[in-house]
């Protein structure tokens, strides 16, 4: 089974959680960090829309998204199979 899909779910997620949790203007570290290193995720997280899930559910969430998804999952796995 390809983790990666998942990986990228769970670090977007996080991303989501540390963004609308800042203080101030300038973008947490966290998520500067996550632009270097796993651009993928950080592509997807821009993506979302703005503040939290308004779906009933995680499942409902993650299917609207899916294709994104699928999509930053792809992208991460060909450069980190580089």
């Amino acid at each position: 089974m390809d983790q990666q899909p998942w990986l990228v779910v769970a670090n977007a997620m996080f991303l989501r959680s540390v963004a609308i949790a800042a203080q101030g203007a300038e973008e947490p570290a966290t998520l500067a960090r996550c632009r270097e290193l796993e651009p993928e995720t950080a592509g997807l997280h821009d993506a979302l829309p703005p503040g939290l899930p308004v779906a009933t559910s995680v499942e409902e969430w993650l299917a609207s998204l899916w294709d994104a998804i699928d999509d930053a999952a792809t992208a991460r796995r060909l450069r980190v199979e580089r």
